[in-house]
């Protein structure tokens, strides 16, 4: 029987995000293992989602200048030494230099999670950023981003793709389609196009707007339905209010995804990098094909003409394929059914976690001499 582990997770914040999610879902799933979960960072735009939970919070600011990082550092070795923590999970690069600063003062080994890729590594950059003592890559994509930009050993690099519980998600019905488009307000007529998201610069939710402005001018059955917040949101509300396009795009206040996916009839993801999008899992596990960039996490996700279909980082490429896509409404709920399998057999959270929590113990066994006396000793 696997030792019930203290682990603590390092984030930035708890914004709306799929980090944030990821930490939450396997957080609530170590907890229910038997281990002992805290985390450690500033509580932001989803704090609701930590409420009422089995596990500590510690609001600490995980970011501004070195003095507030040092201070942190300090605050978290103290918690790690009184609890004897067995193993730290950074998220995000100030978090990695967080723990590399707390290593500095009490024996703890930690994992970094690379949420994304293609993130910018030149002159202080490099320097800064701290891979763990072991990596865990969500995706191929992202260990060979890995490899490129910082020559991380092979065997300190741990592919574990994301998961879901497919229960949560199941198949929608062709009648809770429609009771999701009227509940959301939704054309019934036309084809839905749904994103789910932040609404923000690396996302290229601009292009939500041009699409929705590429239908309107073109008179094309088709409508975008959105549900996030972010920098962007403000200016997409006053956009498609100035340009007339609420006939083709509805832009909703973040909230439960769910009707989203449901009353969709295709799923589009055009960010510029990724992490592994649980947005992309989650919808295909409810029967929608998924349209998205070459971003980190499409290998695992996307069988081609299968499951859907990814295209490079380029809008007019995107805007062809999903006219071409949102065309067929046959090969969509044909797309969406393999989706749906690919992630039952593929892509759950069981796999995922027994797989996470197996690289815990890996750790902490592995560094246990390297780092002298654990905490548990001290």
């Amino acid at each position: 029987m696997a030792d019930k582990l203290n682990i603590l997770h390092i984030t930035y914040n708890s914004n709306f995000d799929g980090g944030t999610r990821y930490i939450h879902d396997l957080s609530e799933q170590l907890v229910a293992r038997g281990h002992k979960v805290t985390i450690a960072g500033r509580k932001t735009e989803w704090k609701s989602l930590f409420e009422n939970k089995n596990w500590e919070w510690l609001d600490l600011t995980v970011g501004g200048n070195i003095k507030e990082l040092i201070s942190t550092s300090r605050a978290i070795a103290k918690y790690v030494k009184r609890n004897k923590v067995d193993v730290i999970h950074t998220h995000y690069r100030k978090a990695s230099i967080v723990a590399k600063l707390v290593q500095l003062q009490c024996r703890v080994p930690f994992i970094f999670t690379v949420h994304l890729t293609d993130l910018p590594m030149n002159g202080i950059w490099g320097w800064l950023t701290f891979w763990g003592n072991e990596t865990h890559c969500p995706s191929e994509q992202a260990k060979t981003w890995v490899k490129d930009v910082a020559s991380v050993a092979d065997e300190r690099l741990h592919v574990i793709p994301h998961g879901i519980d497919p229960s949560e998600y199941p198949e929608a019905t062709a009648e809770e389609q429609l009771e999701a488009r009227r509940e959301l307000n939704l054309p019934l007529d036309k084809t839905i196009i749904g994103y789910v998201g932040r609404l923000g610069p690396v996302k290229n939710s601009q292009w939500l707007l041009k699409f929705a402005k590429h239908f309107a001018e073109n008179g094309l059955p088709f409508h975008l339905v959105a549900i996030g917040e972010g920098t962007e949101r403000e200016l997409l509300e006053t956009s498609i209010k100035e340009q007339q396009l609420e006939d083709y795009f509805t832009l909703l206040p973040f909230g439960s995804p769910k009707l989203v996916y449901y009353g969709s009839d295709l799923m589009i993801l055009a960010s510029k990098r990724e992490g592994f999008s649980l947005v992309c899992m989650e919808a295909m596990c409810s029967g929608r094909a998924v349209l998205r960039t070459n971003t980190a996490g499409c290998d695992e996700m996307i069988r081609e003409g299968e499951t859907g279909y990814v295209v490079p980082i380029d809008y007019e490429v995107f805007l062809s394929k999903l006219l071409e896509v949102a065309s067929d409404l046959d090969e969509l709920k044909r797309l969406g059914k393999n989706a749906a399998a690919l992630v039952r057999s593929d892509l759950s959270q069981a796999v995922q976690v027994d797989k996470t929590e197996n690289l815990y113990q890996y750790t902490v066994s592995k560094y246990g001499k390297s780092y002298g006396k654990s905490t548990r000793d001290e």
